[in-house]
C-alpha cells in the first residue's frame, strides 16, 4: 500500500474542548490533553492512549468527516499514530470593525456550536473577502489563523495558526463544548 505522503492533522485531531468552564480564557483548551505524556509514561502507554483517542473519534471520519475522508486514497483510521500534541494559542484576536459586512461575507463557512453560542472560524484571517457588484472577489493568504469566538461575550480568540505547509479544512462540533478539526500536514 502506498504511503501517504500527508500527515493528516486528524491524527493528532485537534479534537478541542470549546467552553467547560466559567472562566473565559480557560474555557479554551485541549480535551486531548490525556495524550500528553509524562516523563514517567512508556512510549507503550502513550500509544495506548494514542489509540483510545482515535477509536473515539472514528465515529466522526465516518460519519460528518467522511466525505472529507475519502478525498484521500487508501484513508484508513487504523494507518494514524499519535505525532503530536498541541495547545490552544489563546491570543486575543480583535473583533472585525464592521460585524455585519464580516458576517455577510464569512458567515457561510462558520461553524457554529449546536447551541449557536460559539462559532470556528477557518478562513476569515487567510482569506480576504470584498464584495464587487454581484461578485465576491477572495484573495487568499498562504498562512491560515483558526478563531473561536463566543457570542455570548463576544471574545474572539486565535487557536491555531499554520503556515503553508498545514492547514484545517473541516470543523465538526461534538457538543456544545468538544469539537475536531481536520486537515493535513505536507511533509
Amino acid at each position: 500500500m502506498q504511503r501517504l505522503h500527508i500527515l493528516i492533522i486528524c491524527a493528532i485531531i485537534c479534537f478541542f474542548s470549546a467552553c467547560g468552564g466559567s472562566n473565559t480564557d480557560n474555557n479554551i483548551s485541549t480535551a486531548a490533553d490525556s495524550l500528553s505524556s509524562n516523563r514517567e509514561d512508556s512510549t507503550n502507554a502513550t500509544d495506548q492512549k494514542a489509540a483510545m483517542f482515535l477509536k473515539a473519534v472514528e465515529p466522526s471520519l465516518e460519519g460528518e468527516f467522511n466525505k472529507w475522508a475519502q478525498s484521500f486514497s487508501n484513508f484508513h483510521i487504523d494507518s494514524f499514530h499519535f505525532s503530536q500534541k498541541g495547545d490552544f494559542e489563546q491570543i486575543d484576536y480583535e473583533t472585525p470593525s464592521d460585524i455585519n459586512t464580516f458576517y455577510s461575507l464569512y458567515k457561510p463557512s462558520l461553524s457554529y456550536s449546536p447551541d449557536s453560542s460559539w462559532f470556528i472560524d477557518l478562513y476569515s484571517a487567510g482569506i480576504s473577502l470584498e464584495k464587487k457588484g454581484k461578485k465576491i472577489i477572495a484573495i487568499g493568504d498562504v498562512d491560515q489563523a483558526i478563531t473561536l469566538s463566543n457570542l455570548k461575550t463576544k471574545d474572539w480568540k486565535r487557536i491555531a495558526f499554520f503556515g503553508p505547509s498545514a492547514g484545517i479544512e473541516e470543523t465538526v462540533w461534538l457538543s456544545t463544548s468538544q469539537f475536531i478539526l481536520a486537515g493535513m500536514m505536507h511533509n
